[in-house]
């Protein structure tokens, strides 16, 4: 019987990666109900009432670490009371973006770069979507171009979401990407070894 399984998360690229990761554990886990995408802020400020949820029905929480932070320091901030044990709070270091560009072949392949353009440790990198914007102005593909690169004042490209979600979904290979990025591996870990206490 698979774990139905409950997101709370900060963006539409963060529940396409869940969806991912967690599909790649074939009939173990099914996505119940997604709840966030509002930020990292909506996350923090709900937390408690969401870990207070997880005694009833299982939650993944998935956050970006961002600049300037340190994980522990997110969660000894963040967990100002007992954290369920139906709850798994993972943090992407420093955001999912880098998660992706850990699968370097095939993100540079799907970049249209070549792959020597792409950090051999993408959770060293200070600002991974700022990172892919400006691989996306060296690509040879003209489409990527457009979807990611922002025009005006815009921070990202107009279908910046929607690009890396088709990369998520149709080429991101977990695999590889879980060997260069240490954050991702502990989440399959934890995802590996959970198992829901029915209170």
């Amino acid at each position: 019987m698979s774990i139905s399984i409950n997101l709370l998360i900060e963006d539409e690229l963060h529940l396409n990666v869940l969806t991912r990761v967690l599909n790649s554990f074939q009939q173990k886990y099914t996505i119940n109900r997604i709840f966030g995408k509002k930020g990292k802020n909506f996350i923090k400020d709900n937390l408690r009432a969401y870990n207070q949820a997880a005694s009833i029905s299982p939650y993944l929480v998935l956050v970006d670490l961002d600049r300037g932070e340190c994980p522990l320091i997110i969660i000894k901030n963040w967990f100002t009371f007992t954290k369920s044990d139906n709850l798994l709070f993972r943090i992407a270091v420093r955001e999912a973006e880098a998660w992706l560009l850990s699968d370097r072949d095939n993100f540079a392949s799907f970049m249209g770069v070549s792959r020597d353009k792409i950090d051999l440790n993408p959770e060293n990198i200070p600002d991974p979507k700022e990172y892919i914007i400006n691989l996306a102005r060296k690509s040879r593909k003209r489409k990527i171009k457009e979807d990611l690169v922002p025009e005006g004042k815009a921070s990202v490209g107009r279908n910046f979401n929607t690009c890396l979600s088709d990369f998520v979904l149709n080429h991101w290979d977990i695999k590889n990407a879980k060997m260069a990025s240490k954050s991702l591996e502990r989440l399959v870990i934890a995802l590996n070894n959970f198992d829901y206490r029915r209170n």
